[in-house]
């Protein structure tokens, strides 16, 4: 299975318990943040965010944003308006639990499709490290801007991402409402499993002719989610080819 699909599932089943499964917290989880760190992601508004690969993004209300990363997919359904949200990438268009949810917005299937992005004319676009640099550097050339939010490689990455998109998107408190409602449904999974129970994992991720691996046995490494220690190693990527 592909790293970004595997992500975007994960992050996908997480996200559909927000609003169907009750909670408790008799101890707190050893896999995210607590509560401080909600407070204190998000408490600076900065007026420029700088991405993955180096590049400055002001922070703004944009108005058409595309997603080409499956894990920003799901992120940007609970943070934007939907009239804002111009495209997604075409996996999660097909499979996602609520695709209702995106109406008639297109799907793009690879970050080389240059004609049908500039077609939906976003003022944001915004990628991973997989998205070809040629093709975003003319993106950028038709005014639009470009945002790699990064490799994810678990919990802790995705809760950056949430972070990192309210204040790029100018949806500071929808961030802080989402990171709140993940961390409740992490600790309700993290309570329901004794850690005598849990069972070791491995992510495989498979980069062209390269495959990496890493195991479940780094206490540092290891993300306890939905009663299995996983290894947050992989990473999402944008659509392409």
């Amino acid at each position: 299975m592909r790293p970004d699909v595997m992500n975007a599932g994960l992050l996908g089943a997480a996200l559909a318990l927000a609003g169907t499964l009750a909670w408790s917290v008799g101890r707190a989880p050893n896999v995210v943040p607590g509560p401080a760190s909600m407070e204190t992601g998000l408490s600076a508004r900065p007026t420029e965010l700088t991405d993955a690969r180096g590049i400055v993004v002001p922070v703004a209300p944009y108005a058409r944003v595309l997603s080409l990363s499956t894990v920003a997919d799901h992120l940007l359904l609970e943070l934007l308006e939907p009239e804002r949200l111009v495209g997604i990438t075409q996996y999660v268009r097909d499979s996602h639990p609520e695709r209702w949810r995106f109406g008639d917005r297109p799907g793009i299937r690879s970050s080389s499709e240059l004609e049908r992005v500039l077609l939906l004319e976003p003022d944001l676009v915004v990628v991973t490290p997989f998205a070809d640099e040629a093709y975003m550097a003319r993106v950028r050339k038709s005014g639009a801007r470009v945002f790699d939010l990064g490799e994810t490689r678990g919990v802790e990455s995705t809760l950056r991402m949430i972070r990192t998109l309210g204040s790029l998107l100018d949806a500071v408190d929808r961030a802080k409402a989402l990171e709140g409602r993940l961390l409740r449904q992490l600790w309700a999974l993290d309570a329901a499993v004794p850690p005598a129970e849990r069972v070791a994992g491995m992510y495989l991720g498979v980069y062209g002719d390269s495959r990496t691996a890493a195991s479940a046995t780094s206490p540092r490494r290891r993300a306890s989610t939905a009663g299995r220690a996983t290894t947050p190693r992989t990473s999402s990527r944008s659509t392409r080819a």
